[in-house]
């Protein structure tokens, strides 16, 4: 299926999201996948019921490389007639394995706030076939459960209304070179793709076409996976919503866990609830795993247990209200000073 085809089917199938959109920001590197979705929504533009913005953030980490990918984002908006908007940042590391992730996050921070600001409904990326295997595949070296072999999703909520799409996810970095040739588009192209230090960039060029060379199916077999497991994790996520819900209760800023309750389930079930109650992007198989000795363990062993992105998960005692120790209070460093601060 072609990229325009494959566009008008993405749109069709999650039309009750998109037809309530007038506007949405694609998130533009100058790179061939996102300049192959540019040309794509071009093509299709007459038949959208919504305005293309293209948004650039310039993380600054290749010079003056970054200052012509950022040149080249406006040069093509002014070419498609769409608005352009561009933020240059600054990444600050000296940690190279951690780079990646800094400014993938810092990147969707100012995408988010591109899109509030202008009114975008979503945020549209050029993600492909590729970057959804690669991402299974780091995903499985990390020890993911479902959540994180089911891949990238092709559609999600970031925030309140606000939706980041990656309709191309079905389509591979071969088909987006031949598209990009028939168009005789031009785009940029990043030469720290080939740094295989980056550990994306080595399961790209050096596992994957080794294990390929094996197993001739290898890309199939692993979005069948995804497929599954993306099917699977729905029922699973509305089950452990209903998990929550008997086993905790809403608590100043946060929730409280009873975890004699919770303890009454099964471990897998167990495992959801704690990822539901702190985020899944903040928990590890390893974490869960301690957090879950910790809250059977004796008070003595410390009242506040430490997780990511500052969320604390506190033992209560009677003195606070609760019937026993065996209540957990989940809930946000700021979250809980912003709470002093309104009672004040």
């Amino acid at each position: 299926m072609s990229i325009p085809e494959t566009l008008r089917k993405y749109f069709s199938q999650h039309s009750r999201v998109f037809k309530r959109r007038t506007s949405l920001l694609l998130a533009c590197s100058g790179g061939p996948d996102s300049v192959a979705l540019v040309y794509g929504l071009k093509e299709i533009e007459p038949t959208l019921t919504f305005r293309i913005h293209l948004g650039h953030v310039n993380h600054g980490l290749r010079k003056k490389e970054s200052e012509k990918d950022a040149k080249f984002v406006r040069s093509l908006a002014k070419k498609m007639d769409w608005p352009v908007h561009l933020e240059k940042i600054k990444i600050r590391t000296k940690d190279a394995g951690n780079l990646e992730e800094k400014a993938r996050l810092k990147r969707y921070e100012i995408l988010t706030q591109m899109a509030k600001k202008h009114k975008c409904g979503a945020i549209l990326t050029g993600h492909n076939r590729d970057d959804q295997v690669e991402t299974i595949l780091m995903n499985l070296s990390r020890g993911s459960g479902g959540q994180g072999l089911r891949g990238m999703l092709p559609l999600r909520e970031m925030a309140h209304r606000l939706f980041l799409a990656r309709p191309l996810l079905n389509i591979s970095k071969k088909e987006i070179a031949r598209y990009l040739g028939e168009k005789r588009a031009s785009y940029r192209v990043d030469k720290t793709n080939d740094n295989q230090h980056f550990l994306r960039n080595w399961f790209r060029r050096t596992l994957i076409p080794l294990w390929e060379s094996r197993c001739f199916h290898l890309v199939d077999g692993i979005m069948d996976v995804g497929q599954i497991l993306q099917e699977e994790e729905k029922v699973w996520n509305q089950l452990t919503k209903s998990f929550v819900k008997k086993v905790s209760t809403p608590y100043r800023t946060g929730h409280v866990l009873d975890s004699q309750k919770m303890l009454r389930y099964p471990l897998a079930i167990q495992r959801r609830v704690l990822r539901e109650m702190a985020g899944s992007d903040l928990l590890t198989f390893k974490t869960i795993e301690r957090l879950r000795g910790w809250m059977i363990s004796p008070p003595a062993n410390g009242r506040i247990f430490q997780l990511r992105r500052g969320w604390i998960v506190e033992r209560l005692s009677k003195s606070k209200g609760a019937p026993s120790s065996h209540h957990y209070w989940f809930y946000r460093k700021d979250s809980k000073r912003t709470e002093k601060e309104n009672t004040r």
